[in-house]
């Protein structure tokens, strides 16, 4: 799919805004039914057939598309799954800023449930199996083929198409990171334990879980969890697993409680897949094994007034009060329990390599959540994330201080290798992720530009769009989006921007940028100003020419208003003067090259520092003859006594000589 370039002009005509100049989407008519959480719906026309079916999905501009997953779906043309037509990035008007744009193939039907807090007739079990369980199959299978998992299942997200006998057509599912908007019901235990933003991409196994979910809601016309705190919901799940929290009390005939029980299954191992949902499907009765329910204690373990049996009830209310489990876990009543009730050694031994490394209390007990529960996420009061969505966790929250320190944490503290360390075989995907955050560990405690928290967060989130508040109404998602961005910072604004390197700048290039910019980065913290405004010039320029090279006019002027004190290191006032003349030229073309050609040309440099070495020493030399001059002329009134009184001497001695002379020639005649 074609990327949209970065410097795209299209602008709000009356009724509509343009994207590429190929489609047309509709401020005044949106289309509630296609909205997808967070992302809002409004008809699109392409201009070339405007009687295809299209709807653009205005997105949520704080959070990244999925790219990759997107260009997945574009090559994918199902009759199952809502086809991704394009995208692109808009000047939205209802919110005053740029916003990413889906276009998306529109379904010819509304959705099973036109929210999940509705209320709608029960499908009967045939409906279910024809019009959703198969065409689901062949959906799932196409997508998971394509290595993209869906991560959005859930009944206000499937729609029944009337063109094609009344099929289900599963919705997008690339306008927000994986799971970000599912609700605790339809998240498997371990999801819903962590934050929205950390649970992560998942497997196939997430995607079977919420598909036994969105079926359970189907059968039963209502959603799973409708009217419960979803804390609640996520509590009956530990203590009774999910099939038992969610479909045991329904009334659901056996038939349909067997693929219940197997989609629903809490072990991700005996979780049905697609293949044993395909026989069902087709007559074949299964036997799903029993679920396996975490050993009970012979007495509950009392904590905060709670009766908890299970390892895992334990280690879910030890994470949600961190302070109160310091002392449980120090001393040993936790492990106690765990030989005397429980009679888990394993586990005993678990926490006491949690308790062996020290630490601080927040260390521990979190060191103690994993070894109770492996299975869980990694918690840290209240960052919880499953080792895939740490990332996501970190960026979603970046302008947390308090989620940035409790993520530092976390790496710091050495908590993610513990987590594999506890499992009982780690994955090659998560050696890779583990790799990933060692690599973090170099570049998280460096405070200069390029750097730290922000370096971090685009390293391990590559498709996030740059976070800097000069773009606080743009988006930019890709590098050769960041400098049109910054172009229209500098037309927008009355006085140019202090700096146009901040440090989520500098993450974003040193991350997306195709060469080594180690050089350009390291004069962005200098002290003087002129070195500074330089590195960061030089590094847009690297940034423009790594891609088709655009004008940038406003940027460029923008650039030239930043490189006063570089034109002030010049000493002559007549080349100063010169140079802002240049400068102003070369701002029109548009090229930070040029700009940057100006002030940074050696030769200029060396020739001013020439002239302005001899015109120091030629005033010096006229200096040091003035100074003798005035010191002549001091000292010529003592000269002139001194002078004076030896040729009064003098001409004294030749008159008495001559008057002797005359005395004694007298006297002799």
């Amino acid at each position: 799919m074609a990327l949209m370039s970065g410097n795209n002009g299209d602008k709000a005509s009356g009724n509509t805004v343009p994207l590429k100049d190929r489609y047309d989407i509709s401020l005044d008519q949106a289309l509630p039914q296609f909205d997808t959480a967070p992302a809002m719906a409004y008809r699109a026309t392409l201009r070339r057939d405007t009687k295809r079916r299209l709807f653009a999905l205005i997105c949520d501009p704080k959070l990244p598309l999925r790219l990759a997953g997107m260009a997945a779906m574009h090559r994918i043309t199902h009759r199952n799954v809502m086809g991704v037509v394009d995208w692109g990035v808009i000047f939205w008007p209802p919110e005053g800023r740029r916003c990413p744009v889906l276009i998306l193939e529109q379904p010819n039907g509304n959705p099973a449930f036109p929210s999940l807090d509705a209320e709608v007739p029960p499908m009967q079990e045939e409906q279910v199996v024809q019009r959703f369980v198969k065409p689901m199959i062949n959906a799932l299978r196409e997508l998971h083929g394509a290595g993209v998992l869906h991560r959005a299942i859930r009944p206000d997200n499937i729609y029944f198409d009337e063109t094609l006998g009344g099929e289900a057509v599963l919705g997008e599912c690339v306008s927000a990171p994986p799971g970000i908007a599912q609700p605790v019901a339809y998240e498997t235990i371990q999801c819903g334990q962590c934050a929205p933003a950390g649970r992560g991409e998942g497997g196939p196994e997430n995607d079977l879980y919420a598909l036994g979910v969105t079926m359970l809601a189907l059968l039963t016309g209502r959603s799973p969890g409708h009217g419960q705190d979803e804390q609640l919901i996520l509590r009956e799940k530990l203590v009774a697993g999910s099939y038992g929290a969610l479909a045991q009390k329904l009334r659901v005939s056996l038939t349909m409680l067997e693929p219940l029980r197997g989609l629903l299954n809490d072990d991700p191992k005996e979780r049905w897949g697609l293949e044993q949902l395909l026989l069902w499907s087709a007559g074949r009765r299964l036997s799903p094994k029993q679920q396996v329910l975490p050993a009970k204690g012979s007495r509950p373990f009392v904590f905060m007034g709670q009766n908890l049996a299970t390892a895992r009830e334990v280690a879910h209310a030890f994470a949600g009060n961190f302070d109160e489990a310091v002392a449980p876990v120090s001393d040993g009543s936790v492990d106690q329990w765990l030989r005397r009730s429980l009679s888990e050694d394993e586990r005993v031994e678990a926490m006491n390599a949690a308790k062996g490394a020290g630490g601080d209390g927040d260390r521990i007990v979190s060191r103690a959540i994993i070894a109770l529960d492996p299975a869980g996420p990694i918690r840290l009061r209240e960052f919880r994330a499953n080792l895939d969505g740490l990332s996501t966790l970190l960026a979603s929250h970046a302008d947390d201080s308090r989620a940035r320190q409790l993520f530092h944490q976390v790496i710091m503290n050495g908590l993610i290798p513990f987590w594999l360390e506890m499992q009982q075989r780690a994955l090659p995907d998560q050696m890779r992720i583990m790799t990933k955050f060692e690599r973090i560990r170099s570049v998280i405690d460096r405070i200069h530009h390029g750097f730290g928290v922000e370096r971090a967060i685009y390293e391990l989130n590559v498709e996030w769009p740059c976070m800097s508040p000069l773009f606080e109404r743009d988006y930019v998602p890709l590098l050769e989006y960041l400098l049109p961005a910054l172009d229209r910072v500098a037309a927008q604004s009355d006085q140019p921007p202090k700096r146009l390197v901040d440090r989520h700048i500098a993450g974003f290039i040193a991350t997306h940028s195709k060469r080594g910019i180690g050089s350009e980065l390291s004069d962005l913290d200098n002290e003087q100003p002129a070195l500074q405004a330089l590195a960061q010039i030089k590094l847009l320029a690297a940034v423009q020419g790594q891609g088709q090279i655009m004008e940038l006019p406003s940027l460029c002027r923008a650039a030239v208003g930043l490189l006063e004190p570089s034109i002030e290191r010049f000493h002559g006032a007549s080349r100063r003067k010169t140079l802002r003349d240049k400068l102003s030229k070369a701002a029109a073309s548009g090229k930070l090259s040029e700009v940057l050609n100006i002030v940074d040309n050696y030769q200029e440099l060396t020739e001013d520092q020439r002239l302005f070495d001899r015109a120091v020493a030629e005033y010096a030399d006229v200096t040091n003859q003035l100074n003798k001059i005035a010191m002549d002329r001091r000292n010529l009134a003592a000269l002139a006594r001194e002078v004076g009184g030896q040729v009064a001497s003098t001409i004294s001695l030749l008159v008495a000589g001559v008057i002797g002379s005359v005395l004694l020639l007298y006297a002799l005649l």
